[in-house]
C-alpha cells in the first residue's frame, strides 16, 4: 500500500509488529446495474490552477505558452472545472494585473507568501487551458482587498458580449463563465498572516456575500454563486466559529447556489505520529468526510428550508495534506501510494454524497509538497488515481453494496477521529452511458493482506 517509509517512529513501536499477519481475508460483492443511483456529475473530476509563480509550472513565461507536456498531462487527466486564481492567492488577487499585454502586466506581491510574480497566467490564458481541456471555469473575485464592483466588472468582462475591452485583448466572443465562489477560507483558524488576514466574522462574510452577489448578479443574472462554510467535526475542527453555516445559510440561503466547503483534507498532523498510524489515518478519514456530507445536508435543510432544494454542495480544496508546518517529516508524502488509495477512498465517498457536485483536487501542478503533478511535470500516484474515475469510470452511478471484514482506528491522529468497524474494502460501480459497459472500482485499506472477493453482478449481462 505505501511506496515509502519515514525517519521516525512515534514512541519507539516496532513498525512491523505494529502490523497483523499477513493473511488472505474473504468478501463479496453485489451490484445491481439495473438500478441507477444518479448521473454523475463531471464536476466531481475538478481540479486547481493558481496565478502564481506562471501558474506553479503549467505557464512557460519566457515563450508565453504552456509547457506542452503538462499540458498533455492535464488533456489526459480530463478534469472537471478548473478553480482559479487561489487558495489563499485569490484574497490578494486583482483580476486586472492578468489581462493586457504580457509585457506590461504588473509584476505583485503573492500575498500569501514573501515572493512576487509577473501575471503571465490570468484570465485569457485561463480560458484557453480551459477549452483546450474540455473544463469550464471555477473564479474566486477578492473579498479581501477588492470590492464588489470590482466582482461586478470581473464577471462584466467574461460574460457580456460585445465587451470593447476583452475583444482588445483577443477574446471578441464572451467566455460565459458559469460558477463563481466568493471567498475562500474567511472562516479558518490562522495558521499563517495571510490567513489572518483574510479572518471574518460569519456574519460579516454573510454581509459581504450578499453585497458581492448583487453586483455580480447584476453583472450576468445567470451565473451560480458559492458560499464559502463548512462545520467542524472532532479534530477535524478549522472554523473559528463553529455555528458558521448557521448563520451564512439563514441570511444568505436564498442568494447562494452552492455550499462550498474544504472538508476533505487528510491527515493534516497537528503533531508526530509513527508511520503506520499516519497512513491508517489517511486511508480511513473518508469514512468521516461520509459523516460530514450527511451533516452538511442536515444544516442546509435546518437553516435554509426554503432554500434547500436548489442549495448543492461543492468541495472546492481536497486532497492529501500532511501538515501545515515545513519542518514536518512527512511533509511531502502526498506523492506516495498511501496517498493515492486515500485519494481513491475519497472519490468514492464524492460519487455517493447526495448534494455534491463539485469537487477540486488542491492542485493540478505544484511547485510545493501539494498536487497530483509534481514541480518537475512528472505526474504521482494521486494522478492515476484520480485518472481511474475522470477517464475509466462510467457516467451513471449504480447500486452496490460490499460485505467485507473490518478493523477499528483506535485513537486520533492528525485531524482524524477514532472510528470502529471499518470496511477493508471499498467499491463503486457504474455503468456506461450507453449501458454497454459494468464499471467497478474497488479499494483494499488493508497494508497487507489480499482480499479474495466475489462479485455477484444483476441487471447486466458482459
Amino acid at each position: 500500500m505505501v511506496a515509502c517509509s519515514s525517519s521516525k517512529v512515534a514512541e519507539g513501536r516496532n513498525e512491523e509488529e505494529y502490523l497483523p499477519p499477513a493473511t488472505e481475508l474473504a468478501a463479496s460483492v453485489s451490484i445491481d446495474a439495473s438500478k441507477t443511483i444518479k448521473r454523475i456529475p463531471r464536476g466531481l473530476y475538478g481540479t486547481h490552477a493558481a496565478w502564481v509563480w506562471d501558474a506553479e509550472g503549467l505557464w512557460d513565461g519566457d515563450r508565453n505558452q504552456f509547457q506542452s507536456n503538462v499540458l498533455q498531462l492535464a488533456e489526459n487527466l480530463d478534469p472537471g472545472p478548473v478553480r482559479f486564481p487561489g487558495g489563499i492567492g485569490a484574497d490578494f488577487y486583482h483580476w486586472r494585473d492578468g489581462v493586457g499585454p504580457q509585457k506590461v502586466r504588473p509584476i505583485r506581491s503573492h500575498g500569501s507568501d514573501k515572493d512576487k510574480s509577473r501575471n503571465g497566467f490570468g484570465t485569457h490564458e485561463l480560458m484557453d487551458f480551459c477549452r483546450r481541456i474540455g473544463s469550464e471555469p471555477i473564479l474566486i473575485p477578492n473579498i479581501l482587498g477588492g470590492t464588489p464592483e470590482e466582482a461586478g466588472d470581473w464577471v462584466d468582462y467574461c460574460n457580456r458580449p460585445n465587451h470593447p475591452e476583452r475583444a482588445r485583448n483577443g477574446s471578441p466572443a464572451p467566455f460565459g463563465v458559469r460558477l463563481w465562489e466568493v471567498g475562500n477560507e474567511p472562516y479558518a483558524k490562522a495558521w499563517n498572516p495571510a490567513q489572518k488576514q483574510g479572518q471574518m466574522t460569519a456574519s460579516a462574510y454573510a454581509d459581504k456575500f450578499l453585497r458581492y452577489a448583487a453586483a455580480m448578479k447584476k453583472a450576468d443574472p445567470s451565473i451560480q454563486l458559492m458560499a464559502v462554510g463548512g462545520t467542524n467535526f472532532g479534530t477535524y475542527a478549522f472554523l473559528e466559529d463553529d455555528r458558521w453555516n448557521e448563520t451564512l445559510l439563514k441570511k444568505c440561503g436564498a442568494a447562494m447556489d452552492y455550499l462550498a466547503v474544504h472538508n476533505a483534507y487528510t491527515p493534516v498532523l497537528i503533531k508526530q505520529a509513527s508511520f503506520y498510524d499516519v497512513y491508517r489515518a489517511m486511508v480511513t478519514f473518508p469514512e468521516h468526510i461520509k459523516k460530514n456530507f450527511e451533516t452538511l445536508d442536515r444544516q442546509i435543510e435546518t437553516f435554509a428550508p426554503e432554500s434547500a432544494g436548489h442549495i448543492k454542495i461543492a468541495t472546492t480544496e481536497w486532497g492529501p495534506y500532511f501538515a501545515p508546518r515545513n519542518e514536518e517529516v512527512y511533509l511531502d508524502h502526498s506523492k506516495t501510494m498511501g496517498a493515492a488509495l486515500s485519494v481513491a477512498a475519497t472519490m468514492q465517498v464524492f460519487l455517493n454524497a447526495k448534494r455534491l457536485e463539485i469537487a477540486n483536487f488542491f492542485k493540478f501542478i505544484d511547485l510545493a509538497f501539494q498536487g497530483c503533478v509534481g514541480h518537475d511535470g512528472v505526474p504521482k500516484p494521486s494522478y492515476f488515481a484520480l485518472e481511474m474515475f475522470s477517464r475509466h469510470f462510467g457516467e451513471d452511478l449504480v447500486v452496490s453494496s460490499v460485505k467485507s471484514p473490518t478493523y477499528d482506528f483506535p485513537k486520533a491522529v492528525g485531524a482524524v477521529d477514532p472510528i470502529q468497524n471499518v470496511s477493508y474494502l471499498t467499491m463503486v460501480a457504474s455503468r456506461s452511458a450507453d449501458g454497454r459497459k459494468l464499471y467497478v472500482l474497488a479499494v483494499n485499506r488493508s497494508f497487507n493482506n489480499p482480499i479474495r472477493t466475489r462479485i455477484n453482478i444483476q441487471g447486466f449481462r458482459p
